[in-house]
């Protein structure tokens, strides 16, 4: 496998050594096209990305960037009306922007322009896709048949990745798996392209010290509350596992999941799929990335000094913090947008400490923020155990100044605005 990628301030972020600086055989980026516009300046365009480029050495240069010919054939035809050494200092200013790769590549002309879309030089594409294995297990042959279609060796001997193809990403027998692979350092994937609400990814990389599979599970049970309890009632027989299907719907989610998979071999850390779950709903047609993250103190991967029970307190240490925001009913050292900004990746309903957050008021509105929340019983807000009895409920937060509440309902049971306050189910669930 290729290991001279190389991060560049243009188009491209995964290059090859022959894509960069004075390419032996220039071609276009596959994805770019070229339209001379006059008075010496020529439009580069795709789907995407368009810029301008001016000079005459760039119009008379850009018809011969092919693939088919070498730099010396391209600064012959040029010469005299531009020296060998102007067309050359053309050729790496275009490699540098990532405009321009080597032609020495035999990957087809639209798988070509798709790698370079997404970031990667044609040749950095298919040599990575070439050397990769992926194991695949769990699996009926849909999503291993797309693998091999990308070019991707699908076999259990040293694979670069193992998927599990599964129906439900809370199965116990996952543990053994993650421990296995936490040994081992190999990275690996889960994918559920089953249901209404296939899921896949995140890659689970703990050679990088990334989230396990434990880190995922341990969010997601909270937001699967009703099913959690059936779980624990009457062990993993009595888990809810999807059981929509229809072919032509599993035989594009596994498409998807492979074209994802394929991106992290190629793109790897810039792929959406590196840290990220990735969820589609079949209904409504849209798709989520949800962000995971690694919990120091998980029973898997985590620090034993954060979990012991035995662990010694830590003092609580208070320190000023000045009061930049006086509004909303109190006083605050950062506004409420910028608290909103740091934390939106805590809201998920795959991997957040918060299901989902909606505001309630207006959101023109600069002096007060109400929301609609819905919290992970596990984050201390609320205290759930076993027992659909200390399940949370959904309070809406009140808006002092209409002395009501707000009118938006975000998910059905919730109260309108005339209805009285639901209380707390009995059990253990507190207001905090």
């Amino acid at each position: 496998m290729t290991t001279d990628a190389q991060g560049t301030p243009g188009i491209l972020k995964r290059t090859t050594s022959a894509d960069r600086g004075l390419v032996e055989v220039p071609a276009l980026a596959p994805h770019l096209d070229f339209r001379l516009i006059g008075d010496r300046q020529v439009l580069l365009v795709s789907e995407t990305f368009n810029t301008l480029l001016r000079g005459q050495v760039h119009c008379d240069l850009l018809p011969l960037l092919d693939g088919r010919r070498t730099r010396q054939d391209i600064a012959a035809a040029l010469a005299p009306a531009h020296p060998a050494v102007r067309v050359e200092t053309a050729i790496k200013s275009l490699a540098y922007r990532g405009y321009l790769v080597s032609g020495d590549c035999a990957m087809a002309s639209e798988r070509a322009a798709y790698w370079s879309s997404l970031g990667a030089s044609p040749r950095w594409a298919e040599q990575r896709l070439g050397a990769s294995t992926v194991a695949v297990a769990g699996d009926d042959g849909l999503l291993a048949r797309r693998l091999r279609a990308l070019g991707i060796q699908v076999a259990d001997r040293r694979p670069t990745l193992s998927a599990v193809v599964c129906v439900d990403y809370l199965d116990e027998h996952h543990d053994a798996i993650n421990r296995g692979h936490l040994e081992s350092g190999s990275p690996w994937v889960l994918v559920r392209p089953y249901g209404v609400q296939p899921l896949f990814g995140p890659v689970f990389r703990p050679a990088q010290r990334g989230p396990c599979w434990a880190c995922l599970a341990y969010r997601l049970r909270g937001h699967q509350e009703v099913h959690n309890f059936l779980r624990n009632l009457g062990g993993s027989s009595s888990a809810v596992t999807p059981r929509a299907a229809e072919t032509v719907e599993l035989e594009a989610v596994c498409g998807l999941a492979a074209i994802e998979i394929a991106r992290w071999l190629v793109l790897e850390d810039l792929a959406p799929i590196h840290e990220r779950a990735i969820s589609l709903d079949v209904v409504s047609r849209e798709m989520g990335q949800h962000l995971a993250m690694r919990r120091p103190q998980c029973l898997a991967c985590g620090d034993e000094a954060l979990y012991r029970p035995d662990r010694p307190a830590a003092p609580v240490r208070l320190r000023p913090s000045p009061k930049a925001v006086r509004n909303s009913g109190g006083h605050r050292s950062i506004p409420p947008e910028e608290t909103m900004s740091r934390y939106r990746h805590l809201v998920s309903p795959v991997t957040g400490v918060v299901t989902w957050l909606t505001r309630a008021s207006d959101a023109a509105d600069p002096w007060l923020q109400v929301c609609w929340a819905d919290i992970h019983p596990e984050s201390g807000i609320w205290r759930n155990h076993l027992s659909l009895r200390d399940c949370p409920v959904e309070f809406p937060l009140f808006d002092s100044r209409q002395m009501r509440f707000p009118s938006r309902t975000p998910r059905g049971g919730l109260p309108e605005p005339s209805e009285a306050v639901p209380r707390p189910a009995s059990g253990s669930a507190t207001r905090r």
